[in-house]
């Protein structure tokens, strides 16, 4: 029997995964984790943010993006203020100290994407790129249309279980 190819979404997931538990292994000095990492790094690319902004360029989800502002701005590593323009809206920037780390580890976590794209040609990762933005579009454009799963009694058993047996006496 011939092995399926494994999934797209399942070969990205095991770089990332492998990724994350790479950085996280060195961050726990600091007591950072990726996420939080990636926060950081975000604000020292592209400089005071909103949250919603923020949660977009890091993709966290608001509660996740919530919690890790909240780790680092403790840590002394961000702060948070309202937006003069509109008091609903919320700002995050780096402090000096967040400064700081966010320089020091920036050209640490630069060397992943450095050491995954080696030995493959800037054209092909050009459309490796392409590739990917078009992934995401397409599983972003697929969520409205996407029946939900089935209820769990509506659900097919699996291969190979037993089907309802009925108890004797």
């Amino acid at each position: 029997m011939k092995t399926p190819e494994p999934s797209i979404p399942y070969l990205i997931h095991r770089i990332a995964v492998r990724i994350e538990d790479s950085i996280n292994a060195r961050a726990r000095k600091y007591g950072l984790k990726v996420s939080e990492i990636r926060v950081l790094m975000r604000l020292l690319d592209h400089g005071d943010m909103r949250v919603g902004e923020l949660a977009e360029l890091t993709s966290l989800e608001p509660s996740a993006l919530s919690h890790t502002l909240r780790r680092i701005g403790e840590a002394g590593w961000i702060s948070r203020t309202r937006a003069a323009s509109d008091n609903r809206q919320v700002l995050v920037s780096l402090t000096a100290k967040g400064k700081r780390l966010a320089r020091l580890l920036h050209p640490h976590i630069r060397r992943y994407n450095d050491v995954a794209s080696r030995d493959i040609a800037p054209a092909q990762l050009r459309a490796l790129r392409d590739a990917l933005d078009r992934i995401y579009e397409n599983i972003a454009g697929m969520q409205k249309s996407v029946p939900d799963f089935p209820d769990f009694a509506e659900a097919p058993p699996p291969p190979g279980a037993p089907r309802g047996r009925r108890k004797k006496g």
